[in-house]
């Protein structure tokens, strides 16, 4: 399965926790779930094989590793928010910065193009497309500092 693919059910999981009171118990329940209804879909860009064992040990990693450092992530993110806090952005946007950070910041297996070229893409497909040009400039800024480290 694509990585797209994978990333799509990780925003639609990191979503779904934001609104959830026990997280830990949720994560397996929700990726289940939204693998098989984006797996349903007769979409093109989805290919209805299977979503992996490789697949899910990656939406899972992803997941804890962003409730790991979650803290040092809205901080990194709200950083490179200039005049806005993050608490003010969408669910679906905080949840695309969320992951996408965690990413460029803490998975060094994960080419930091293609984590914000498939960001963008998810946008387009669930976000709000005024969000596109700041969730960018932020992802290239977080992007640049970790190059620096």
């Amino acid at each position: 399965m694509s990585r797209f693919f994978a990333r799509e059910v990780l925003l639609k999981t990191m979503f779904q926790l934001s609104f959830r009171d026990s997280e830990a118990e949720a994560v397996e329940e929700i990726v289940e779930k939204e693998s098989l209804a984006l797996l349903n879909k007769e979409e093109e860009n989805v290919d209805p094989l299977k979503f992996t064992s490789e697949d899910e040990a990656y939406v899972n990693s992803i997941v804890k590793g962003v409730k790991l450092h979650e803290e040092e992530i809205r901080e990194a993110v709200q950083n490179k928010l200039h005049n806005w806090k993050l608490e003010r952005l969408s669910v679906m946007d905080q949840a695309l910065l969320k992951t996408a950070a965690y990413e460029i910041l803490y998975r060094k297996d994960s080419p930091k193009s293609v984590v914000i070229n498939e960001t963008l893409n998810l946008i387009e497909k669930y976000g709000d497309p005024d969000s596109r040009k700041y969730i960018n400039a932020v992802l290239d800024h977080l992007e640049a500092s970790a190059a620096d480290e």
